[in-house]
């Protein structure tokens, strides 16, 4: 049937009803086509038959449509209603899954092997001969031991006994060997050997060298980690104290009055300025001046600035929070920038979930010093005694020309309420430690390269509007899980901190801070500016022999992952009969601090019979507040004190190195 046969169906089916003769084209192919012109006769008779069955009178129109039900149309739309009629059979349940799973590579593999194993099998198959040559082959080979087995090593069948003892070790095992290894720091070797060349050898006593061994592979491994970009783990906690054999006495008191005057200072300091009064629990006790009068001499004991620094009380303006820190100015020996701010260590960027923190984090220790701002900022403190919370909260006005001078003014008290001239008091005593604040009490990055290494960075996902600034929120925690937590709001343009929340890993909170203004680029010619020069004289390790008039305590074994950030010396002034050496020590945030006297004294006490250390000066009192552990007492003749946010068997055996 050709094309034009199909057309001619078509034309049959629409014209077939009426009167022939058709149009010319029919009649044409109807002369020209013998087999169309048999299906238009038994067409034409069907439907005259049909015609002739219809009753006498029946309706004209029934006429029309039996003439369409010859039609083609009509018979497809009586074979689609008789479809529709038909009951829909269910596919079967696994259908979908045998049409998913014939799709896949595998499921073909599996009909061409069919096909394969189908075709070898009704194929002609390999010639007969062929057996017999391979067979030759393998008899030479075997011949000229090519075929032999090469024996299992002597030791597999054991080693296969341990992996199938504890099979979950061995393939752990197996995978930690296919981790991708990062190079360290180009830097990383210039610092090692630096930092062993400046160190005496430790010198440990009995049983404790075993707890210094583990405190070292504790820092090693914390250094793998960080190089390797793993996420934060929780190390063992070294030995109790009574691990170590140390040169002297511990006593633990159970009150601050066994605190000397000095040590009251630095605790107040530490502290935020808040020491409770055991009358309630929002009641805080001004600390007693222990020279006399409210001028709050300053002592050497972590004093940042060289004088009593004024600062004009300024119209109320905002908050800040206070948080424990203190110090000298951190003009260091490996790192440091004008007026003691620290500089960026090195390194390229904090590790934000194995990934490059901002780049802003490398500007968080300078932009205190190098930023024009002003701001009021609310700052609490928090600390608990049994289960008693103390709180002091206050608001200070803050200030910086951006070339490293700075002015810290609290202005106001709101928690707890105080008398008119308490307050002043306390407010005074508050700004005479502006030095110690700015440069200490509020988190900071104060050495990157050690950041990088002891800290995780965990990016929130969030920003926040403050003081009409918008920062970007982060958690950030020690890698090993010890230390503080520290939630922060940066401005990424200023690289301030413009709002944070310090916690104890339990979550208790100890301080917060928050901006309520802020200016940049401000007046501040009603506010007198500490110019930023510290009490103490910046020394280098090679120079401080030559000063002295003692030898010089150096401890060998700092708590895990801090090193030696500064070096300072101080004359006599304030509370100091004798000039003073303080050694500096960061974690990148954290701070801890190694003082001792240079001179060699008597065992006569050191400021009354309550705070006498004992009748052979070899006894040291340990205090905790807070995250803070504070060692003060007297070895070998030598006053010291060491203050830190580590554990008390830490600072022990750095004071313990120091004396041995």
């Amino acid at each position: 049937m050709s094309t034009h046969c199909e057309t001619f169906l078509e034309q049959l089916a629409a014209e077939c009803a009426a009167e022939r003769p058709w149009n010319a084209s029919m009649e044409a192919h109807l002369a020209s086509c013998a087999a169309c012109a048999r299906l238009a006769e038994r067409q034409r008779a069907s439907l005259e038959a049909v015609r002739g069955l219809m009753p006498v009178g029946a309706p004209a129109a029934l006429d029309g449509l039996v003439a369409a039900g010859f039609g083609a149309a009509s018979r497809e739309r009586r074979v689609l209603g008789h479809l529709s009629t038909l009951e829909r059979a269910a596919a079967p349940a696994d259908l979908d899954g045998l049409v998913v799973a014939a799709s896949q590579p595998g499921f073909r593999e599996e009909r061409a092997v069919a096909e394969l194993r189908s075709a070898a099998a009704t194929g002609p198959g390999a010639p007969a001969e062929l057996d017999g040559r391979l067979e030759g082959l393998f008899s030479s080979l075997r011949e000229e031991g090519l075929l032999v087995a090469p024996p299992a090593p002597a030791d597999l069948a054991e080693r296969v006994d341990q992996d199938l003892q504890d099979p979950a070790a061995a393939l752990s095992g197996r995978l930690l060997t296919k981790l991708p290894r990062v190079d360290a720091p180009e830097v990383l070797e210039d610092r090692v050997e630096s930092e062993t060349a400046s160190r005496p050898a430790l010198r440990l006593v009995g049983s404790h060298r075993g707890l210094a061994v583990g405190l070292a592979a504790a820092a090693a491994l914390v250094l793998f980690v960080g190089l390797q970009g793993i996420g934060s783990f929780t190390t063992t906690v070294p030995a109790g104290p009574e691990a170590l054999v140390l040169d002297f006495e511990v006593q633990r008191p159970g009150e601050l009055d066994t605190l000397s005057p000095r040590g009251r200072e630095l605790y107040a300091r530490l502290n935020g300025g808040l020491t409770p009064a055991l009358g309630g629990p929002s009641r805080v006790a001004l600390e007693v001046d222990p020279v006399g009068g409210a001028s709050a001499q300053r002592s050497p004991e972590l004093d940042g600035s060289s004088g009593a620094a004024g600062g004009a009380s300024a119209p109320s303006m905002g908050g800040a929070p206070s948080s424990p820190a203190g110090g000298g100015t951190q003009a260091s020996t490996t790192t440091g920038g004008p007026n003691g701010a620290a500089t960026n260590g090195g390194g390229n960027g904090a590790l934000l979930g194995g990934l490059p923190g901002p780049e802003y984090f490398q500007r968080i220790a300078s932009a205190p010093f190098d930023t024009a701002y002003r701001g009021e900022r609310v700052v609490q403190v928090r600390t608990m005694t049994g289960d008693i919370i103390h709180v002091l909260e206050y608001v200070e006005d803050v200030a910086s020309d951006g070339e490293g001078a700075f002015t810290v003014v609290p202005i106001q008290i709101l928690d707890p309420v105080l008398s008119f001239a308490e307050s002043a008091e306390y407010l005074m005593r508050q700004e005479a430690r502006e030095g110690f604040f700015y440069r200490f009490r509020d988190f900071r990055i104060r050495d990157f390269a050690a950041f990088q290494l002891n800290y995780e960075v965990i990016d929130l996902g969030q920003s926040e509007i403050i003081a009409d600034v918008s920062c970007e929120l982060f958690q950030i925690q020690r890698r090993d899980g010890s230390g503080d937590v520290h939630r922060v709001a940066i401005d990424p343009v200023t690289a301030l901190v413009f709002s944070e929340e310090t916690t104890r890993p339990n979550g208790e909170v100890l301080h917060r801070m928050r901006y309520q203004t802020f200016q940049l680029d401000p007046e501040l010619s009603d506010v007198q500016l500490n110019d930023g020069v510290s009490a103490w004289a910046p020394t280098e390790q090679g120079d401080l022999a030559s000063v002295l008039q003692t030898e010089p305590l150096l401890p060998s074994a700092p708590p895990s992952g801090y090193e030696l950030q500064s070096m300072g010396y101080q004359a006599t002034a304030g509370l100091a009969s004798q000039p003073w050496v303080q050694l500096t020590y960061g974690d990148g945030v954290d701070t801890a601090f190694f003082l001792f006297e240079d001179t060699v004294v008597a065992p006569v006490g050191n400021g009354g019979p309550q705070h006498q250390f004992g009748d052979v000066g070899d006894v040291v009192r340990v205090y905790s507040f807070g995250s803070w552990t504070m060692i003060e007492g007297r070895v070998h003749g030598r006053n010291v004190l060491a203050v830190g946010k580590v554990q008390e068997q830490e600072l022990l055996l750095m004071l313990q190195s120091a004396v041995e």
